[in-house]
């Protein structure tokens, strides 16, 4: 049972005003929802069935076409049935599987079952052998009821054959003493290991659940329920139970009917049904038929839905006022809860809220929000929904290690379920943030996938939409968008794009539109994302030979990688959806495919798709400023040179340690894990992935110039921490020992070396660690985070799937690299980028003058020790508006940061000249897209004379010169340095340079480390990193925000200037919204 839950912390203040507003109980502790406490009248949910057979002996219980039972038949029927199973059974409490076919029979069944204080196991016939093999088996079960049109198999139990619907029973219903405690129902679903998981619930829930439906729900005696779902998912029970305890009739429908939203709603016409259980993806789909197929329409006043995230739709707001404005409520809580959650909306559906929130907490039940450790989250962050109360179930059958994963005891508390799902309050309401193991990033930032569905729906030709992310790693995740037309309309996907491109940020517009007749289905219909993603072709996959029409080439790689249906000639990358992680992916394709070589600079050139080709036709190619095929690797144990950018790095670390100042250059990476954590898994996944990446395996002799591989395995350090401190101080005594090794140097060679990788994890207790991944800058850059992550979380999923890993295939890739940069760094090169200077149109005389800030004054070398920080974060609108810009102006943000960051720097410093040196990732040159190494290289961007320029002109200008820079992005600073700016060759101590590191997201933690079964947090790490220029700004575009931090060298830029700058760019941010008040951005 879904529908999508918000449970969040808050302030008391928020906490009492909701409780007000929907009659809930805030607990004095606070941090927890509750629904009002009342004893249950019943023992069991027979109890329930037996009043109502006494209140209304005459009327139908339950319809089958012209078939009917009164409550009385059903009642005799189900005592005689129970009775012969009892003699069956010789014993409550056992379990009883039905393998039935829909119908009344299955019904009395049902309930006679639990007459006979026995549980039920629902057998769909229609599952696989081998599915029901396994959940006979697990269930344990002895005994089946079977229909005479069962041939599937029966593990060995005895079978009882469903007696006919005219089969009389005498005798009167009753229930053999079930126990609230005992077990009314084992249910499967499916679980993530491919085996189904069985939920074993109590009646206890059950009855609870029931009474407050009964006291919640409008529909009584007579009242008309569609059975909808099949009996093996929980809603069936809701419907059967809720029905029968109020003295309604439950109306059945065929499996093939079920599936037919014109027949549904023809029954449900014929025989007067007023109430709906219906999954979202149901309800939607027959809401479409019924404006797209105008016939009589049944008379509503309740329809109740769950599964999905409900979104209301135009079609969906006409079917509620055809159908007499019934009520919706929409319900939450898994199948280990059942429903825990129900908001309602009513009156005009125009007036409902887009994505519902979802309300209050049924009764006798707790919603608690809560972080990986199981305290309450800061007030306005999302935390786990954790359920409490009389809603629990007793856990899996046979799995008792998922059990304690699950339901577990949290103090202060009691026991608690884990729902796995996400919740955060905003203004008071409570909003569903997705599933814990199922969450979307893409381009590093966070996306909800209702918020893109919805915005896509809101299109008046869309009639059902599906969003699934596909693809994995940082370059090539993204979301496809499968859409069903409304019936009667033309839908134009460029015109939904473009629609939704309006009102969402960039990274969370599909790349991939699919235009589907219908959209597939589960066997509880919900919609079958699974499904969805395994059908689209791999976007990987080469054709045989290039077709002879380059162009067309071109525009199939464009297509498979923004995962568009068209490139039009007039095409803007950056309109379709691409970015700065996609354009490195891009070029890498392209030039694996196509017998060219072209950078990531040709494509922010020439992002206009015509632009491109026609610059790919005329012979672009390897250019001077991209080396020839790399050399082979050095085999192990052969000396061979450093790259320049390790050599840079080593030199200024060189500097400092000459003036006794500390120098760390570490990359860390730290995870908050929680969960079962297969520790020998997580170490084998680290050694196969440190073969996999050799450059964690260097070693680098004493003076910098030279090194060489190694035969160097890493070794999983384990401390344990809990000994004698309760939860809080262990944790914090990991994040010391973390910090501790953060702030550590590499021994990089001698009887000290153990590699350029460390992993340390820090045991809290069983079900709480911390992992720590320390790697040497020299080997390691920020783009290889990823490519770690991604194989340490693939090895550890095969490993915890009991499969073995295939060998290991070294990617050697930043060894040649290294390789291939000495044998190309030569005079040549030298003279062909004096060449591109002279030819460049904002080329001066004294590039020095205008790149670098002034010598200081003889100073203590103390002045340089450590960079200082000025952090801001802009909020959703000042983002909103940069994103805005950048999509009015066909440009990356990284371009509009640039010119912001330029005009800011003009009037601080009241130079009319800027440059800057700027960061590019340089792995489209060593084709590096999935390696670890040091790659990434700064690039000097001249902007000439930026005085009185128009901002819409230097964003123009910003991003030209970016793609200038980006075409030169393999020559190394200091070789670019040395060739240019004569006499400032060694800048190691003090760059004086002005930077900027535009980031797709603000790295707070360390990126997605993915482990089935666990959660995994990323931590920020902070360490004060040897200093590398004298001003820069880090930029982090978070999608609903934008992180600004500013660093400085007090030496050189006193702390009082660097918050003036600060304040210009600022003032930079809020003068862009001119451009779009103005027009002048378009």
């Amino acid at each position: 049972m879904a529908l999508f839950l918000c449970v969040l912390s808050f302030s008391r203040a928020n906490v009492l005003l909701f409780a007000e507003v929907v009659n809930m109980v805030v607990d004095p502790a606070g941090f927890v929802l509750s629904g009002v406490s009342r004893p249950t009248s019943a023992g069991n949910v027979v109890e329930l069935v037996v009043r109502a057979v006494a209140e209304h002996p005459a009327a139908v219980a339950v319809r089958d076409g012209d078939h009917v039972l009164t409550y009385a038949q059903l009642a005799g029927r189900a005592a005689g049935f129970g009775r012969m199973l009892r003699e069956e059974l010789g014993m409550g409490g056992m379990r009883v599987g039905l393998a039935l076919q829909r119908g009344i029979p299955q019904q009395i069944a049902v309930l006679s079952v639990l007459a006979a204080g026995a549980c039920y196991v629902p057998l769909d016939p229609a599952l696989p052998a081998g599915r029901l093999e396994m959940m006979i088996e697990d269930a344990g079960l002895g005994l089946i009821v079977v229909d005479e049109a069962y041939a599937g198999p029966v593990g060995g139990c005895r079978t009882v054959v469903v007696p006919a619907v005219d089969a009389a029973g005498p005798e009167l219903l009753g229930a053999w003493p079930a126990d609230p405690g005992d077990t009314a129902y084992v249910l499967f679903t499916s679980g993530s290991t491919g085996r189904p998981k069985g939920v074993a619930m109590p009646h206890h829930p059950l009855v609870n659940l029931i009474e407050w439906q009964l006291r919640d729900s409008p529909a009584g005696p007579g009242d008309r329920t569609l059975q909808f779902a099949p009996i093996g998912f929980d809603v069936s029970f809701q419907e059967i139970f809720s029905t029968w305890g109020s003295g309604g009739e439950l109306v059945l429908i065929g499996e093939e009917d079920r599936r037919d939203p014109g027949r549904v709603l023809e029954l449900a016409h014929r025989y007067g049904v007023s109430r709906l259980f219906l999954p979202f993806a149901a309800l939607q789909s027959i809401a479409e038929w019924a404006v797209a197929m105008p016939g009589p329409l049944p008379v509503l006043r309740e329809i109740i839905t769950a599964g999905e995230q409900p979104i209301i739709t135009p079609a969906l707001e006409r079917f509620v006022e055809a159908t007499g404005d019934p009520t919706l409520a929409n319900q939450y809580g898994p199948t280990e809860t059942h429903v825990v959650t129900r908001s309602l909306l009513r009156g005009r559906p125009q007036d409902w809220p887009r994505v519902p929130p979802l309300g209050s907490v049924v009764d006798n039940c707790s919603v608690y929000l809560l972080d990986d450790a199981m305290n309450p989250v800061p007030a306005g962050a999302e935390g786990e929904i954790c359920l409490a109360g009389s809603a629990l179930a007793d856990g899996y059958v046979v799995d008792d290690e998922r059990t304690r994963g699950r339901f577990i005891e949290v103090r202060g508390i009691g026991r608690v379920y884990r729902t796995g799902d996400f919740g955060v309050l905003e203004a008071g309401t409570l909003l569903y943030r997705g599933r814990r193991d199922d969450q979307v990033k893409v381009s590093g930032h966070r996306v909800e996938i209702g918020e893109v569905e919805a915005a896509l729906s809101a299109n008046r030709s869309v009639g059902q939409v599906a969003v699934v992310p596909v693809g994995h790693g940082a370059t090539d995740r993204h979301l496809a968008a499968f859409v069903v037309p409304r019936a009667g309309s033309v839908l134009v996907v460029e015109e939904v794009r473009a629609a939704a491109a309006r009102v969402l940020p960039p990274y969370a517009v599909p790349r991939r539109f699919e235009v589907l007749d219908s959209l597939p289905r589960t066997r509880s219909d919900k919609v079958d994302r699974r499904a969805l993603a395994e059908s689209l072709a791999p976007e990987g996959v080469q054709d045989a030979a290039v077709p002879a029409d380059l162009r067309d080439a071109v525009r199939r790689v464009w297509q498979r990688v923004l995962g568009v249906v068209s490139v039009p000639d007039d095409a803007q990358y950056f309109d379709l959806g691409g970015d700065s992680l996609t354009a490195v992916r891009l070029v890498v394709e392209l030039n694996r495919s196509l017998a060219r070589r072209v950078s990531v600079g040709d494509l922010l050139m020439h992002p206009r798709f015509a632009d491109f080709v026609e610059f790919v036709q005329g012979g672009a190619g390897r250019t001077r400023f991209q080396p020839q095929e790399i050399a082979p690797a050095a085999s192990d144990g052969t000396w061979f040179g450093v790259a320049a950018t390790q050599s840079h790095r080593m030199n200024r670390e060189a500097w400092r340690a000459r003036h006794d100042l500390p120098s760390i250059s570490n990359v860390p990476m730290a995870y908050h894990l929680t969960g079962p954590l297969d520790t020998e898994a997580l170490s084998q996944a680290l050694q196969w992935a440190v073969i996999a990446h050799p450059a964690l395996r260097l070693e680098v002799d004493p003076d910098g110039r030279r090194q060489r591989l190694t035969a160097w395995s890493p070794t999983l350090r384990v401390v344990a921490v809990t000994a004698g401190f309760d939860a809080q101080t262990a944790r914090e005594q990991a994040l010391s020992i973390i910090q501790r090794d953060a702030e550590t140097p590499f021994a990089r060679c001698g009887p000290a070396y153990d590699g350029l990788l460390r992993a340390t994890l820090v045991r809290v207790s069983e079900r709480e660690h911390y992992l720590f991944l320390n790697a040497d800058h020299i080997v390691f850059d920020g783009w290889s985070i990823g490519a770690l992550n991604d194989d340490l979380s693939r090895c550890y999923a095969s490993l915890t799937r009991g499969e073995t890993l295939p060998a290991p295939v070294p990617d050697d890739r930043f060894l040649r690299w290294a390789r291939t940069e000495q044998a190309w760094l030569d005079e040549e090169l030298a003279h062909a980028l004096e060449e591109d200077w002279r030819r460049s149109p904002w080329a001066v005389a004294d590039p020095a003058a205008v790149l670098l800030f002034p010598e200081p004054a003889p100073g203590p070398a103390e002045d340089f020790a450590a960079e200082e920080l000025i952090r801001r974060r802009l909020g959703p609108e000042p983002t909103r508006t940069l994103q805005a810009v950048s999509r009015a102006m066909a440009q990356p943000m990284g371009s509009v940061v640039t010119a912001l960051y330029a005009e800011a720097f003009a009037r601080w410093s009241g130079r009319k000249e800027v440059a800057l040196v700027s960061t590019f990732a340089n792995r489209t040159v060593p084709d590096a897209e999935r390696s670890v190494g040091f790659f990434a290289n700064n690039i000097p961007v001249f902007l000439g004379n930026v005085h009185g320029l128009p901002l819409q002109e230097l964003i123009r200008r910003s991003a030209q010169e970016v793609g200038r820079a980006a075409q030169r992005e393999a020559v190394p600073l200091p070789f670019w340095f040395g060739t240019l700016l004569p006499g400032h060759r060694d800048l190691a101590g003090y760059a004086r340079f002005l930077f900027l590191n535009v980031r797709g997201q603000d790295r707070e933690g360390s990126g997605d480390l993915r482990l089935p079964g666990v959660t995994s947090t990323p931590v920020k790490i902070d360490i004060r990193l040897t200093p590398s220029f004298a001003l820069g700004l880090r930029v982090g575009d978070n999608g609903d925000s934008i992180s600004l931090e500013l660093a400085f060298l007090p030496a050189l830029v006193p702390r009082e200037r660097a918050e003036l700058l600060m304040r210009e760019i600022e003032g930079a941010i809020t003068r862009a919204a001119c451009l779009l008040t103005t027009g002048a951005a378009r």
